[in-house]
């Protein structure tokens, strides 16, 4: 191993970089709760605390009934998530100092990880989703406005607060919605500077995002462990509240040194973890 290796400015440079690309872009991971200031650092395999609520209006004089509760009660997950992005560097040294380098293997290394945490928890609001609908259109699972509507209907009789409320479809249910005259996309809207990149479009109150990532399920709506029977196209409607997530190591690095290359492994890695918090606050929509 290079003596000059640092994995602090490895992980630093990876973490600073991750945090201004979620400035300006819209993932999943930033779409709903985060407890990482939480967790961060805690030594333990799990975390067990407070579980962030909604507030509402109460008229006054108000009873001490009525006060709000932003933190409603306590939940778990464990950290049982260990994502890592391992690459091949030949002169550590150089692409330590050489800044265009540091920058282009943690970039690589940065998105490699966000990736894993939307899969992550894309399959966590499925698998957790309090319903569990079928598509409208019985013979070519074509998504309609109706299925818009009835996930819309789910979320309104949950009590799920309006804003926050987001759609997360696959690349073959996003090619389906720009027929539904209600889907306002990304470039039919004024002012796309007031959205983050990577939300699509809108429809009925929803703020959608798509991702190749997003993963199929059985005809029960599960998300199989037989993979080969995954086989439904499954999107799901979520508010921010449904989902808790958090890190408890944010980034790391490590070297091990490779004599075939000749050079060096460097591994990026972080560790997390999250559970479906609200399940009432997420619905799943599949392909019958």
């Amino acid at each position: 191993m290079s003596t000059a290796f640092q994995p602090n400015l490895w992980a630093d440079t990876t973490l600073n970089d991750m945090k201004r690309n979620l400035q300006i872009v819209q993932r999943i991971v930033n779409s709903i709760t985060d407890y990482t200031k939480f967790v961060k650092g805690k030594e333990a395999n799990g975390y067990t605390g407070l579980q962030i609520g909604a507030m509402k209006p109460v008229a006054l004089p108000a009873s001490e009934s009525d006060v709000n509760k932003p933190a409603k009660g306590t939940f778990r997950f464990a950290f049982d998530q260990h994502v890592g992005s391992p690459f091949e560097v030949n002169d550590i040294d150089n692409a330590q100092t050489n800044i265009e380098l540091l920058k282009h293997f943690t970039k690589d290394a940065y998105e490699a990880i966000l990736d894993g945490y939307d899969e992550f928890i894309a399959k966590g609001l499925i698998t957790g989703a309090n319903k569990k609908l079928k598509k409208s259109d019985t013979t070519g699972n074509v998504i309609t406005k109706a299925d818009i509507q009835a996930l819309r209907l789910e979320l309104n009789k949950m009590r799920a607060p309006l804003r926050g409320r987001y759609l997360l479809v696959s690349p073959e249910a996003e090619s389906q919605l720009l027929d539904i005259s209600e889907f306002i996309s990304r470039d039919k809207i004024a002012d796309a500077t007031a959205m983050k990149e990577g939300i699509i479009g809108r429809v009925l109150g929803f703020d959608v995002l798509m991702s190749p990532l997003m993963p199929k399920t059985d005809t029960t709506g599960a998300i199989n462990a037989t993979a080969g029977s995954n086989v439904k196209d499954t999107l799901v409607a979520y508010h921010s509240l449904a989902f808790g997530f958090g890190r408890q190591l944010e980034f790391n690095a490590i070297s091990e040194p490779k004599a075939l290359l000749p050079g060096a492994i460097v591994n990026i890695y972080s560790v997390y973890g999250g559970v479906i918090q609200e399940p009432k606050y997420a619905v799943s929509l599949r392909d019958n």
